[in-house]
């Protein structure tokens, strides 16, 4: 369990890190997030600002508690309660037909729908679950083979998370039609 635990810890810090650098990587990546935020209608205008600082200050916060062993459970909760927070919004979009640009990591102009309420819906079972599952682990020394495979593993899932409306346009690209 120490091993799957170090994995999520892992992901997730990768994951949110990416999310807020995405979000921070220039003044236009910002503008952007913020007119997203706007774009949902879910709160006033002049809300937005404030907002996308909240989630960026959020998405900060995570990796940096996940980051010190004494801290995991609060990283794990911050990371939760973020995650929980997207799955919440991006619910309301498709509920609401809303066509806002997804700006998780910056840069997509691929509208907010299920295949992006399905990834954060998993995220935040794994941050809720890992975190839930740290509480109980005593503190052991793990052997540096699997240390490596939690690394790794959490490591090619962020990618896969990060990348993730990339691959949903490549596998959801439209097939030309039969003759």
């Amino acid at each position: 369990m120490a091993y799957l635990v170090l994995t999520c810890r892992v992901l997730l810090a990768l994951v949110m890190l990416a999310a807020a650098l995405g979000k921070l990587r220039s003044r236009d990546a910002l503008t952007g997030f913020q007119a997203s935020v706007r774009g949902l209608g879910l709160l006033p205008d002049r809300s937005a600002a404030p907002v996308a600082g909240v989630v960026i200050a959020g998405e900060l916060a995570a990796p940096a508690l996940l980051a010190v062993p004494t801290t995991t459970g609060a990283g794990f909760a911050v990371a939760a309660v973020v995650l929980a927070s997207f799955t919440a919004v991006v619910l309301a979009a498709v509920l609401r037909r809303r066509r806002v640009p997804c700006r998780c990591f910056g840069a997509s102009g691929r509208p907010l729908g299920m295949p992006h309420l399905v990834r954060n819906a998993a995220l935040t079972v794994a941050a809720a679950s890992c975190g839930w599952a740290s509480l109980g682990l005593a503190r052991t020394a793990l052997d540096l083979g699997g240390v490596v495979l939690a690394l790794g593993a959490a490591a090619v899932i962020a990618l896969l998370v990060i990348a993730f409306d990339d691959l949903v346009s490549l596998f959801a690209a439209e097939r030309p039609a039969a003759s």
